[in-house]
């Protein structure tokens, strides 16, 4: 924790009229936003922990009066310091201006005053002040109307001297009022005032701060007294955290607390919703403040012995908070001294023993207090209840701890004390027949039952406690159950309303064995309304603890025979309340029996769960599956066995039964027809002699009348045929419909009630009626038909969501007697738009009905029930929603794309704006507003279809793939025809055979349902991917081999049994699997890298001299492990010549270059053997090096086999795949597949864009064009070797003729030249022969020459060795080729590109990646096309769903012969990050659908290999995030680079926690339900970056990152706003993005947004806190309200650290980045020089400065501007005078051309004159 500081003297005074909202450190239960009207604007000041109430007023903080205040010292009057030391302000920084303060001049008299002492900061640079009890009723008092729950007077702090909230106080509106001048101020004790009372002068308000949203009309301040008081109550009784011992123990306090404040029978003030937020404010406060780790638990006293044993109070109230931790999703048992993070407990073994015997003792406690306190007598009477028991409510809580113990097997201690209540012991509860029957089905047991009794009767050892413990293992379970079933027979068949008078009960004392009752009670109607519910929720909180011991074969083994033996699942069918009874007649009957309905609801699906696993069908003793024909087996012996006793012992009435056929005595609808012929004395016998019921049972008491029902049902269940599961999961739809969608039980709303019911018990987390993940698992069928139901839940809540939001785009509406929208009157038209929604119907003036047509219904297949197939049209017309805009994206369905049909009738009409304002009831409202949305709007059917077909208003087919009419004008046609669009689609037969069944013989049947759809609506693509992979799932439960599927060394530990290490390499080296000779290739880098690898390991060097081999880079070395003496593993290592791998650069791969540490190099070698590999990567630790290196050693290392590749995002399969392609790995050999294929373009040889492309088409077009480069290769090596034209015609025209040509010329030279070398060898030829002889010279002319005669090295000594080394290399050159040109062989072969990619994936490739999406998508066609793998390698795994995770293991079919093929499994991710993400938090807590498979395997304690270097972050940023991680240490770049050495230009320090106070009078806020959002912090982020950029930081380098999505937007609005324009182009930073989102991503600045300002919210997950800290690589700057994140004790850690540095951020503005002027050359630890420094006092402040460094910049810009138009102007001027000179140049050129053209013409004239005209008679010659 972070050091307190001092306060500073004095304090300013500030106007009382002005709102001061801070944040309620230990309150504030809900997460709502308390909204303040029209509040002033707040004067600011510099402290950070809000601000002081008026000056001169005074809280008196005396401990109340029944809590013992302890008799002040010396010590105690000093105000509460932290141990840790205080942060000094940073040399070299000014302070910023000091702040005036006021301490209450009554704190220092008053008893107990240190608790009000308002601490500060010891300097002005961080001022800090804790939240004082009288302050902090000054600062929330106006706020209590909401919060707390009275009504009428506003409530002070505690009792006399409330001054402040007195005036603060007053109540919201709908709740109390400020007394005005005379307001009486009332503390409250847990609700009721307190004894003291204030009366103090001010200013009469309503309505200010105000409780009326959400509170109700609660009144004032109840809340925030209770909560002050507890506040006061840890700052003095359990301030010392860190050394809980140190601190004062009061058991009065301790029981004050619970039955005063948060007890469950805790007397509240206000109603309901006020009462229960103010109770679980204090709950979480108290969790908050460390009361369990602090207080309870260290002094709680067991130990057997009564009279110094904890009271019950102190009990209780560790129960609560446990339950509390559970319910935020908070490591409980850490508190209680269990292991950490599935490690070991701290403190060694004596700590671990002693923290295990404390827990023994506490949890005896529990079971004793259960026992104790019988329910029923507590609920009737609760006036009658022992001191020393418990109530309803608190026994309810008690059974919440021990649902949680039961489902936490892995903590060691918890385990050791919930397993012996399952254990044989329970069998002595059996009645004697079921016993001896079950020893005589196992006789392996008999020898322990013996052994068993034979230890009681001879005594333990162990002392009171164990003999306590032996007597509750054998009978807790079976008295709670005989509790549990008399509680479901006391349940009435309905629920009182609230209002009813009086309500008649059963008597439990009348009561009989087969749950009848004809007495009744009358109880008041106090308790009418909650005595029931209480019970009710009870009987399904036990239902869900009876559900998870079932589900876990540990707890299951004993427990379902005594189940069996009470008949429970027969009981339960015959209970009054889970049957349809009508009701007596009375008004609202009918409202009543929908009431009933649905508060049933739940324990009726509970029911059918708990019947489903308890006739689930495995072996409990082997844990073996039993198949369809075991279970056959069984179902027909015992119908044989009821016919040979009807036909002996009642052949005259049973004649028919005992000559009936299996399957009608098995028909559950006939056999009670048999069964009613019998007496009822017939009926008992019966049951007697098949041994149902014991003898005793039999001459039991109570009427047949009701006894004979039970004996029909036990009859009937026993010998009944149940349906296989395999058929009955073959038969659930895969669509959600609208009675899934909507039932809140199955789908439940984002919030939920997370509460009890109306405020029962208040740490209640969600109860659902849904399977859980957990540790265990009964079979993989279980395993996946859990993952079935919770995947199909999930996709469901996200449908609803676009269903609901494209609805109320749409709003549908009911026309009128005229028709409105060109519907007949009575139908419905829309009178909205949606993108994703369209009306059905013929086109515009058709009937509002519209709907599709059935157009096929096969019959079903053989032994089936369900229609093999539904087809139906669809007819829409793209204008019915008014808008055309949308055309083009339905034009875009798919086949295999899934759209959605509903049937709306009669919707209410747009009542939807009475819930605009929001939500004002908080969480609990959302489940009534889900359950709403169907009535409002009409929905009466929703169902799924999946596309096949699309055509166009002229029957144009417009999905298909060969052709397709074009969608732009004037392109192929035109485009498509028409608006009309008819969707051919298959309908779920599944669903369409339930509607069958249910519509009956009404008039249309299932197809009048989809004829009367009315609106289509389809979803985004990329979240519309469900079904395939239901469908894949489904497929999985189906298979016969789904267990034999895995390596036979992970079945066990996948399904959570059996020793988590028998996976590991070296577990399976005793079967002598273990790798030898294993050659790591290029891991090392040189011998002393072999040598650190393997520390406290003798490495040992083989075959060759050792200094040989240790100047060589990349030693060619395989290595054998073998135990030398002591146990001590020898690593042997033998150097082997690596082979010349050819002449050419290409022929040689790039080599590794990360000098890998030893362990990496562990988790490197354990990847490459077969068996299990888990690796923890911490941040920034290499783990996707080690994955690619791992990869690349299996391709080296075994040519014959595949790996698979597995990530989550595609961004990280990009990564691996761009850094696999440097290494040797060919590229014919790597596929990419997915979505995300695209993206990926790796920098290479041959292809379009100087990259490779590894998807499938690139892949093929690849292919392609390399066999033509290979084969011409192959021509000129024929011309090479001068081969005539006729002989060697055709060598380079196919593959074919490639390999002829291989084969008659190029082996014969090869095999010609080998064995010419081998006869001059012997003969001692001279150095030349190998140039000489050679056959290809010609041809490798294009490699680096010379070839020979100047290299040294090869397989023999001399230079004559090292030349036939080269020219076998050359030799391995063009047998790559030939043996390339072989695999493209196929490619001649087949034609269609379809073709060519499957046979790229599963012959060619050896490398396949793919995300786990696609996996789950494609997984049917991988199997049918015969795709084959041998090794799995999944980054990214602790992100990834569980049943993702083990659906890549099933991409292939079982082998007959040889099993499974998968050889190892390489699971990379970090458990101590973020989970995968889902989008609704109720799954995420009850259902732990968040759980990975990597961070279940931790759980279970699977042998991991921790990556323990980081080489991302600095040394001081990385100390943020190491404390979650053992020996996490730093690679030698990080502690060496200068940029991790030297400061962060402009800052004083590289990382920061800034204290953001409120701005404009406001923290957080919510404009819609968990939007979260904080302006001051957004303001302030944003003002940072502009001051970075201003700095000089690249805006690439900067990321901005936020916790919630809400902050998200408004960051990027705010960015937008301020760096959108201006004359500095401030540009936009890297991301802006949620930590979620960013996880796998780094950056060099990170800037972070923490939002809350009343909560610590979902950061207190410290996976998200360790994501958020390790996100930056230099610098990282925390916004936040410091006073509240840094009490979160699970925060403590990285806060600790964090707040070294001042809470005021310091900056030096004169710095720049990156070689501008003013360059940072001091070191990280050296601050700022003398006046350097500037310290930001807040947001304004960081506005102002940021101005005054723009306006600096813009007169740089300026200066430089005029210095570049300067140059500019001279460049011209030289540019123009160059011209110049160069046209006079030219024209002197052209003047002398002229001049020579002239004299040279000259020269020609007398040639070229015309001849001499002839004289007379003169002849020309």
């Amino acid at each position: 924790m972070p050091p307190r500081r001092k306060a500073p003297a004095k304090r300013k005074a500030k106007d009382d009229n002005k709102p001061e909202e801070a944040h309620e450190q230990y309150g504030k239960g809900t997460e709502q936003a308390v909204e303040v009207e029209n509040p002033p604007s707040p004067t600011r000041t510099s402290s950070r922990r809000g601000k002081a109430a008026a000056a001169g007023t005074a809280t008196s903080t005396a401990a109340p009066a029944d809590v013992p205040a302890p008799s002040p010292s010396k010590k105690e009057e000093e105000p509460l310091k932290s141990s840790a030391p205080a942060s000094e302000p940073t040399p070299g920084v000014s302070s910023a201006a000091a702040f005036a303060a006021a301490n209450t001049p009554a704190a220092a008299a008053a008893p107990g005053a240190e608790c009000d002492t308002f601490s500060a900061a010891d300097s002005p640079s961080s001022p800090t002040s804790s939240s004082s009890p009288s302050n902090f009723v000054a600062k929330h008092g106006r706020r209590g109307g909401g919060l707390g729950g009275g009504r009428g007077r506003g409530r002070g702090a505690r009792g006399s001297g409330g001054q402040a909230g007195g005036r603060e106080g007053g109540g919201g509106r709908g709740g109390g009022r400020g007394q005005g001048e005379e307001g009486e101020v009332v503390g409250t004790m847990g609700g009721a005032p307190s004894a003291k009372r204030g009366r103090v002068a001010g200013s009469a308000q309503r309505g200010r701060g105000g409780g009326g949203r959400g509170g109700g009309k609660g009144g004032g301040g109840g809340e925030s007294g209770g909560v002050d008081r507890l506040v006061a109550l840890a700052q003095q009784y359990w301030p010392n955290k860190s050394e809980p011992l140190k601190n004062k123990f009061d058991s009065s306090v301790v029981s004050v607390i619970y039955n005063e404040e948060i007890g469950p029978e805790a007397k509240q003030g206000g109603r309901e919703g006020g009462r229960e937020r103010g109770q679980q404010g204090k709950l979480q406060g108290l969790e908050f403040s460390a009361y369990l780790e602090a207080y309870l638990w260290p002094f709680f006293e067991g130990g057997g012995q009564r009279e110094l044993e904890s009271s019950k109070e102190h009990v209780l109230s560790i129960v609560l908070l446990v339950c509390q931790k559970f319910k935020e999703g908070v490591p409980a048992w850490e508190a209680l001294g269990g292991a950490r993070d599935g490690g070991e407990g701290g403190g060694g073994e004596a700590a671990t023993a002693t923290a295990a015997a404390k827990f023994q003792s506490f949890f005896l406690r529990i079971l004793r207090l259960y026992l104790d306190s019988p329910l029923l007598a507590s609920t009737s009477h609760p006036s009658s209840r022992c001191p020393g028991t418990v109530t309803g409510k608190e026994k309810l809580l008690l059974l919440l701890f021990l649902i949680h113990a039961f489902q936490s097997l892995e903590e060691p201690m918890v385990r050791s004390c919930v397993l012996r209540l399952t254990s044989l012991s329970l069998w002595e509860a059996l009645s004697e027949g079921r016993r001896k029957a079950e020893l005589e089905r196992f006789p392996q047991l008999k020898r322990h039952w013996l052994h068993l009794q034979k230890g009681k009767e001879g005594g333990k050892e162990g002392g009171v406690e164990e003999e306590e413990f032996d007597v509750f293992g054998s009978t807790f379970l079976p008295k709670a159950i005989d509790e549990f079933l008399a509680v479901v027979q006391y349940l009435p068949p309905y629920l009182p309303s609230p209002p009813s008078p009086t309500f008649l009960l059963p008597s439990p004392a009348t009561a009989d064995g087969n749950g009848r009752t004809s007495t009744t009670t009358t109880t008041t109607a106090a308790g009418a309304a909650a005595a029931p519910r209480l019970l009710l929720r009870f009987t399904e909180r036990f239902l869900e603890l009876l559900i998870d011991l079932l589900a876990q074969l540990p707890t299951r083994r004993f427990l379902k025979a005594l189940l069996l033996d009470k008949h429970l699942s027969v009981r339960l069918s015959l209970a009054p309340f889970l049957q349809h009874q009508e009701l007596p007649e009375q008004p609202n009957q009918q409202q009543q029996q929908q009431q009933q309905q649905q508060e049933n609801k739940l324990a009726l699906q509970l029911f059918s769960t708990f019947k489903f696993y308890l006739s689930f069908e495995i072996n409990e003793h082997t844990g073996l599956p039993m198949t369809d024909s075991e279970m056959a087996s069984i179902h027909f012996s015992r119908t044989h066995v009821l016919q040979r006793l009807a036909f002996k012992y009642f052949q005259n009435k049973l004649k028919d039964l005992a000559f009936a056929s299996s399957a009608a005595v098995g028909d559950p609808a006939l056999l009670p027809s048999f069964l009613a012929r019998l007496s009822d004395d017939e009926l008992r016998e019966l049951a007697r002699r098949l041994r149902l019921v014991p003898e005793e049972e039999v001459g039991g008491e109570g009427g047949m009348e009701e006894g004979r029902e039970f004996y029909v049902e036990l009859l009937v269940e026993w010998h009944g045929k149940r349906q296989s599961m395999i058929q009955e999961i073959q038969e659930r739809p895969l669509y959600p419909n609208e009675q899934v969608l909507w039932d809140p039980n199955v789908v439940p709303t984002e919030g939920g009630k997370e509460g009890g019911v109306d405020g029962l018990v208040l740490p209640e987390g969600p109860l659902l009626a849904l399977p859980k993940l957990n540790l265990q698992f009964l079979t993989f069928v279980d395993y996946l038909l859990r993952s079935y139901t919770l995947f199909r839940v999930e996709s469901a809540y996200e449908i609803r969501g676009d269903i609901m939001t494209t609805i109320k785009y749409l709003q549908p509406q009911v026309a009128g007697p005229g028709g409105e929208g060109g519907r007949e009157g009575g139908g419905v038209y829309f009178r909205g738009w949606a993108r994703m929604g369209l009306p059905i119907g013929p086109g515009r003036g058709g009937r509002g009905g519209g709907g599709g047509v059935v157009t096929e219904v096969k019959k079903p297949n053989l032994g089936e029930r369900v229609p093999g197939g539904v087809k139906a049209e669809i007819t829409v017309d793209l204008r019915e929603g008014g808008r055309e805009g949308g055309r083009e994206e339905w034009d875009q369905l798919r086949e295999h794309d899934v759209v959605f049909l509903v049937r709306i009738e009669n919707p209410l009409g747009n009542r939807g704006e009475a819930r605009k304002g929001g939500r004002k009831g908080g969480r609990g409202r959302e489940d009534e507003e889900a359950q709403a949305f169907c009535e409002e709007f009409g929905i009466k059917y929703v169902r799924g279809a999946e596309i096949w077909e699309v055509r166009d208003g002229a029957g144009n087919i417009l999905n298909d793939p060969s052709g397709r009419p074009g969608r732009e004008n004037g392109k192929g046609g035109g485009g498509p025809v028409g608006t009309l669009r008819t969707y051919k689609v298959f309908l779920d037969p599944s669903q369409y055979h339930m509607d069958a069944t249910n519509e009956g013989g009404r008039e249309g049947g299932a197809a009048g349902i989809y004829e009367g759809m009315n609106l289509l609506i389809r979803r985004n693509a990329k979240e519309n991917n469900f079904k395939a992979v239901l469908e894949t799932i489904r497929g999985l439960m189906t298979t016969a081999y789904v267990g034999k599927a895995v390596p036979p060394w992970l079945h066990d530990v996948f399904l959570g049994y059996g020793n988590p290490a028998q996976a590991h390499y070296k577990s399976l080296a005793i079967e002598g699997q273990l790798l030898q000779g294993v050659d790591f290739g290029d891991t090392f880098l040189s011998l002393d890298h072999v040598k650190e690898a393997f520390p406290g390991q003798e490495v040992r060097v083989e075959g060759e001299e050792e200094e040989q081999v240790a100047g060589e880079a990349y030693p060619a070395l395989t290595f054998d492990f073998k135990e030398g003496e002591g146990g001590k593993e020898v690593v042997v290592a033998h150097p082997y010549r690596a082979p010349n791998p050819g002449p050419y650069p290409m022929d040689y791969p790039e080599k590794n270059k990360v000098r890998f540490t030893p362990v990496q190099v562990e988790a490197i070698r354990s990847g490459m053997n077969p068996g299990l590999t888990m690796v923890v990567g911490p941040p920034g630790t290499g783990k996707t090096d080690v994955a690619v290196q791992i990869i690349s050693n299996l391709y080296r290392s075994f040519p014959l086999q595949r790996v698979l590749v597995v990530t989550h995002s595609n961004a990280a399969l990009n990564d691996i795949f761009e850094k696999l392609r440097g290494r040797e790995i060919d590229p014919r050999h790597m596929l990419r597949l997915g979505a995300g294929e695209k993206e990926l373009r790796v920098e290479g040889r041959g292809e379009e864009g100087g990259g490779y492309d590894f998807t499938k088409w690139g892949r093929v077009n690849y292919t392609l064009a390399r066999r033509l480069e290979l084969l011409g290769e192959v021509e000129r090596l024929a011309k090479s070797l001068g081969v005539e034209e006729g002989e060697g015609w055709g060598a380079g025209y196919t593959c074919e003729t490639a390999e002829y040509f291989r084969l008659y010329q190029v082996q014969s030279r090869i095999e010609a030249f080998e064995a010419a070398i081998e006869d001059e060898g012997r003969e001692g030829g001279d150095a030349g022969m190998v140039a000489s002889r050679f056959p290809f010279t010609e041809f490798f002319k294009t490699a680096p020459q010379p070839l020979f005669g100047g290299r040294e090295g090869g397989s023999g000594g001399g230079r004559g060795g090292g030349d036939l080394e080269v020219a076998r290399g050359c030799f391995r050159h063009l047998n790559r080729i030939f043996e390339e040109l072989a695999d493209y062989r196929a490619f001649e072969l087949l034609r269609h590109h379809g073709m060519r990619s499957d046979y790229l994936l599963t012959k060619q490739a050896r490398v396949v990646a793919m995300t786990c999406t696609h996996a789950a998508l494609t997984r049917g066609k991988l199997v049918e096309l015969g795709f084959k793998f041998d090794a799995l390698v999944m980054e990214e795994a602790a992100q990834i769903l569980e049943v993702e995770t083990f659906i890549p293991m099933l991409l292939q079919e079982v082998d007959p012969i040889e099993g499974c093929r998968l050889k190892r499994v390489v699971l990379i991710g970090d458990h101590h990050q973020l989970p995968p993400i889902i989008q609704n938090q109720q799954l995420q807590k009850y259902a732990r659908l968040d759980q990975s498979l990597f961070a279940r395997f931790v759980r279970l304690g699977v042998k991991t290999v921790q990556l323990d270097k980081q080489g991302r972050a600095r040394p001081s940023l990385a100390s943020l995030y190491a404390w979650r991680y053992s020996n996490l240490g730093n690679l030698p770049n990080v502690t060496s680079l200068p940029s991790y050495l030297l400061a962060n230009a402009g800052f004083a320090h590289t990382f920061q926690c800034v204290n953001v106070e409120d701005y404009q009078g406001q923290g957080e806020s919510q404009p819609s339900p968990y939007f979260y959002q904080n302006l001051g912090e957004a303001e302030y982020v944003v003002g940072l970056f502009m001051f970075m950029r201003l700095c000089g930081y690249p805006a690439e380098k900067i990321s901005i990152l936020t916790t919630y999505n809400g902050q998200k937007s408004l960051i990027q609005d705010v960015l937008r706003q301020r760096c959108g324009g201006g004359g500095f182009w401030y540009g936009m930073p890297l991301a802006v993005e949620t930590v979620d989102r960013y996880q796998g991503q780094q950056n060099d600045y990170v800037l972070l947004s923490l939002v809350r300002t009343r909560s610590v919210g979902h950061l207190r997950d410290v996976r998200r806190l360790v994501v958020a800290m390790s996100r930056a690589r230099l610098g990282l700057y925390v916004f936040c309200r410091l006073e509240l994140f840094e009490g979160c004790l699970e925060l403590a850690p990285a806060f600790g650290r964090i707040l070294t540095r001042p809470s005021v951020l310091e900056v030096v503005p004169e710095e720049r980045y990156g070689g501008r002027e003013g360059q940072v050359a001091r070191k990280e630890n050296e601050g700022p020089a003398p006046g350097m420094g500037f310290r930001v006092e807040g947001v304004e402040h960081m506005g102002v400065l940021v101005q005054q460094m723009l306006a600096g910049v813009a007169q740089e810009q300026e200066q430089q501007l005029q210095q570049q138009q300067q140059r500019q102007w001279q460049q011209q001027q030289q540019v123009l005078l160059a011209q110049q000179q160069v046209r006079e140049q030219q024209q002197v050129r052209e003047q002398q051309q002229q001049q020579q053209q002239q004299q040279q013409q000259q020269q020609e004239t007398p040639a070229l004159m015309p001849p001499m005209p002839l004289e007379e008679g003169e002849e020309r010659e």
